[in-house]
């Protein structure tokens, strides 16, 4: 495993494309707009050398925001990270496409978390619409491991 960590913090991109308006497909109108946090924890997080241009995976341990995981009525999502000093938020509807591959990576190291909160909190908040919770389930599938 840390063979496999070395090798992504060393990794750099030359040209990443990641298209705008990327979204969970099928996710339900229903389900409205959904906030989760993932607390103050360890991730992965792309940035731009200065040096070389080039983008870089780079591992932050630093634990001082809190991660907030937001997906709209839409299907697109966006990371917000609240920190004491700064705030700063990184989605697929933004313009640059190194925010976006920060929201991809933010979702893509933690969906299994994102996926379970998702649906405990869709079944508290709405009982009353039970299909709901089985539609994003349904919606959340192919992100899923197998």
């Amino acid at each position: 495993m840390q063979t496999f960590i070395d090798f992504l913090s060393d990794l750099s991109l030359k040209e990443v494309k990641v298209p705008e308006f990327l979204k969970i497909p099928n996710w339900p109108k229903m389900a409205g707009k959904i906030s989760v946090s993932l607390g103050k924890r360890d991730y992965y997080y792309v940035t731009k050398s200065e040096e070389t241009g080039l983008l870089r995976i780079l591992w932050n341990t630093k634990k001082k925001q809190e991660i907030i995981f937001i997906v709209e009525e839409s299907g697109t999502f966006h990371v917000d990270f609240l920190g004491s000093y700064s705030t700063f938020s990184s989605g697929i509807n933004d313009r640059t496409v190194l925010e976006r591959i920060r929201a991809l990576l933010i979702f893509h190291q933690f969906k299994e978390e994102i996926y379970k909160m998702i649906t405990e909190k869709l079944a508290s908040d709405l009982p009353a619409h039970e299909n709901v919770a089985k539609i994003v389930t349904e919606a959340l599938a192919p992100f899923r491991k197998k």
